[in-house]
């Protein structure tokens, strides 16, 4: 009996001990490690949103309950939470990239994902599309925007109307409309055209209309005191490249 006493004195003291010990040990946090490729309106939100309840103590912490609230800013990716005695939580994440503006307030990834982005970014396409999923977007822009590289343009801003017809403005400043069909097509038969003539023109070209079956058509900036029957010949121009007549767009 005596001996049974002892134990249950020895276990209760150890018992005790211990809890003491992680007590002793839990120090609360104090000071967040936040590393990634992240700008410093990003890091602010990232610490915001960690500290926006308490973080307990090195050893209590909820490493989860912190991980969780990274996902649900949707931007971070790979986000890790690790300990480091005594008081230091040390966080790793890092952004999804935007690829291009999508409408007033939101970006879209190069997997054609949305993303509600804590800073702006201005040095990067801008998308308006009416009716296609950002997903079918960024396909259409990844396949314009590889073909114009051969030539050197760059895609500013990319359209589709209701209609679903796409179109382009480079940062040439030159709006080229490409229709809702063939669009690898009549890329081509553009840069063929930019390639041929456009280069060496001394006119500033406005628009091009790509959208013909065969052909194009350019209209060119026209100077106020040009003559009338001069502005009705630079309005549509076919291209030199087809030997059938312009036919219907779409």
């Amino acid at each position: 009996m005596l001996n049974r006493m002892l134990l249950f004195v020895v276990g209760a003291a150890a018992v005790i001990g211990a809890y003491g010990l992680w007590l002793l040990l839990d120090v609360p946090v104090s000071k967040l490690v936040i590393s990634g490729d992240l700008t410093q309106i990003e890091q602010a939100n990232v610490r915001a949103a960690l500290t926006s309840g308490s973080l307990g103590g090195i050893l209590t912490a909820d490493l989860k309950l912190l991980e969780s609230k990274l996902d649900g800013m949707h931007w971070a990716r790979n986000v890790t939470v690790r300990r480091q005695w005594p008081n230091i939580i040390l966080v790793s994440l890092t952004r999804e990239m935007p690829m291009a503006r999508w409408g007033k307030d939101q970006y879209i990834s190069a997997g054609g994902h949305l993303l509600t982005l804590p800073d702006q970014y201005f040095d990067i396409p801008s998308f308006d599309v009416a009716i296609s999923s950002p997903h079918r977007a960024m396909e259409v822009f990844r396949l314009l925007d590889q073909i114009a590289s051969r030539e050197g343009l760059n895609i500013n801003s990319l359209k589709q109307d209701d209609q679903g017809g796409w179109s382009l403005d480079f940062d040439n400043t030159i709006t080229l409309a490409l229709g809702s069909e063939q669009l690898n097509q009549r890329m081509h038969r553009f840069l063929l055209l930019h390639r041929r003539v456009l280069l060496d023109e001394p006119r500033s070209v406005q628009y091009v209309d790509a959208r013909y079956s065969s052909g194009v058509a350019v209209k060119y900036t026209t100077p106020p005191l040009l003559a009338a029957s001069e502005v009705a010949a630079s309005e549509l121009v076919a291209s030199e490249f087809s030997s059938n007549p312009l036919q219907e767009r779409h």
